[in-house]
């Protein structure tokens, strides 16, 4: 069949639903979309059929700035290890700078995984409870 060249899902097959078990199954899949899980319907399914259930992770809108403000730190402690290799010393000021800067990244870090969810929902049982 021409249609399964170049697919990594090169099986198809056809399942029947009531319009309302449609309705059910497509809400459930908006929902998980919007959220960021998974695009398409058909990865959708397959993941109910597989796994039982469809896990989403929210992450949230600021994850550059974040990333943006770690990499700026960890710059300001490169440039301390590298004058601390080439001077073959590292003063008081420098070593508190670092551990200053460790404890902002830790907070930071902290504030940002406080903003993830994982969102694990056991669909089938979620679809079929909407009954």
């Amino acid at each position: 069949m021409s249609w399964k060249r170049n697919r990594q899902h090169d099986v198809a097959k056809l399942f029947t639903f009531t319009s309302d078990q449609w309705n059910a199954l497509e809400s459930t899949f908006r929902s998980i979309r919007d959220r960021g899980g998974v695009q398409t319907m058909s990865a959708f399914v397959r993941e109910i059929l597989m796994n039982g259930y469809v896990i989403t992770v929210n992450v949230p809108a600021d994850a550059r700035e974040t990333m943006k403000q770690i990499r700026a730190i960890g710059r300001n402690i490169n440039q301390v290890a590298f004058i601390a290799n080439a001077s073959r010393s590292v003063d008081e000021h420098d070593i508190r700078m670092i551990l200053d800067e460790q404890k902002r990244i830790e907070t930071i870090v902290k504030a940002f995984q406080s903003q993830i969810t994982i969102d694990a929902r056991t669909v089938a049982g979620e679809w079929l409870s909407s009954k």
